[in-house]
């Protein structure tokens, strides 16, 4: 834990830290995210891969020499001995012609997977905006938490202080003192744990924004999420359908695998290719033309190879590409009744804090303490009420951040944000 250790002095040493909001957080996220960055990078390889697919086939040259006597023909209807009276050369150019549109076809397959690498980085940068709002959520509530602790701890020290008043003025035992005193000792325990936890929260908070992120930040924002109408969930279903980025990247894989077949038929159809050949001769003498042209066209006869394999493995992605679109669409919604389950249940206890338990306990923690100061309650009673205090403040704390996190899970699998943003590079 020497990491946090050091991040605690720094915070403690560092008036001048940047201090983020939520919109801060997630800036330096899309600027420097290595995983956002990997995500780019696949889709620019897929735009690759469409500028690879439209390309056309190369011509062909090649040149023979041929005729070459390892023998002379010496008779009177030969040509005689040496490559001046024989060598026969050749200059073929030949172009393939791909039938069945298959150009077409690729290029149509590979722009469907740039499509599918988009739909891929915008549920990566879904998942990594709930993460890093959550973690976020995290490190204010750790910090309020480390405010809470050194609240507290002041508090104690008065409370000690008057202890000791009472002590030397023989209102209270040294047993009672000692109480106190422990009590306070705890109080700069839990301190010093509030500003660890503070610091290691803040810690995974940089560590998700990426190396872009400066040493140290603090961190800032309301931790109670502001009143929303209650989500429907039919609602919520049909813009999962419409916006969230992994059930239109399945709904894109249906697509890319129907564009497939389509090409794996295609590429059943044998490709036409076309030659002409300049031959130029010196075996006249033997009666050969000295300068001939010849015209070639070649097409591969399907008898047996036609594509057979591919095509069955396509109709097979295909099939398996629908039946995941119709498996997304209903984690979707199972994802969101999950979810509006676990807004419901901290809903509910906000509001049981809303509706004046924290304010209860405050009222019974100020009549427990003047009662105590004045000598009219014991040190166990006010101890109980102090811990009762202390034990909601934090309780309540972390229902504000379950509520912030149920609310930030309601928009994640409902794919609230997902279409609309896009970081650039």
């Amino acid at each position: 834990m020497l990491f946090p250790t050091a991040l605690v002095l720094l915070l403690a040493q560092a008036p001048d830290l940047p201090v983020w909001t939520l919109d801060d957080a997630l800036g330096a996220f899309l600027r420097s995210s290595p995983e956002l960055d990997e995500a780019r990078a696949r889709e620019r390889s897929a735009q690759a891969d469409v500028t690879q697919a439209g390309l056309t086939p190369n011509p062909e040259a090649s040149i023979t020499v041929g005729n070459i006597p390892l023998q002379a023909n010496v008779t009177g209807s030969g040509n005689g001995p040496g490559l001046s009276r024989n060598a026969v050369s050749s200059l073929a150019l030949s172009q393939a012609f791909e039938l069945g549109r298959k150009r077409e076809k690729r290029v149509a397959a590979a722009t469907s997977r740039v499509a599918a690498t988009r739909t891929s980085y915008d549920d990566a940068l879904r998942l990594a905006r709930f993460e890093l709002a959550r973690v976020f959520w995290q490190a204010l509530v750790a910090k309020e938490k480390r405010v809470l602790a050194e609240e507290i701890r002041a508090r104690y020290a008065e409370t000690a202080r008057i202890s000791r008043a009472r002590f030397e003025a023989e209102d209270i035992s040294a047993a009672d003192l000692d109480k106190i005193v422990l009590e306070g000792s705890r109080q700069e325990n839990d301190v010093a744990d509030a500003r660890s936890a503070e610091a290691v929260a803040l810690q995974e908070l940089l560590r998700l924004v990426g190396p872009g992120a400066p040493p140290a930040v603090a961190v800032t924002g309301e931790l109670a999420a502001p009143p929303a109408p209650a989500p429907d969930l039919a609602d919520l279903s049909r813009r999962a359908r419409e916006s969230r980025p992994d059930v239109r990247g399945a709904r894109q894989r249906v697509e890319t695998a129907r564009r497939d077949l389509a090409l794996a038929e295609a590429q059943a159809v044998p490709d036409l290719t076309l030659g002409v050949t300049y031959t130029h001769s010196q075996a006249t003498p033997a009666g050969d033309n000295p300068d001939t042209l010849a015209f070639s066209a070649g097409l591969p006869l399907p008898f047996w190879h036609r594509n057979q394999g591919e095509v069955a493995k396509a109709r097979i992605e295909l099939e398996a590409a629908g039946r995941a679109v119709a498996a997304a669409e209903a984690r979707a919604d199972r994802e969101i009744a999950e979810a509006l389950s676990r807004l419901s249940t901290a809903q509910e206890k906000a509001r049981r804090y809303d509706e004046g338990m924290l304010a209860r306990a405050r009222r019974a923690l100020e009549v427990a303490d003047k009662a105590y100061r004045e000598g009219a309650a014991s040190l166990l009673q006010f101890l109980e009420a102090e811990r009762t205090s202390i034990q909601l403040r934090q309780d309540a704390l972390d229902t504000l951040f379950e509520l912030r996190v149920a609310k930030l899970e309601v928009d994640r699998t409902a794919g609230v944000g997902a279409a609309t943003e896009r970081a650039t590079p």
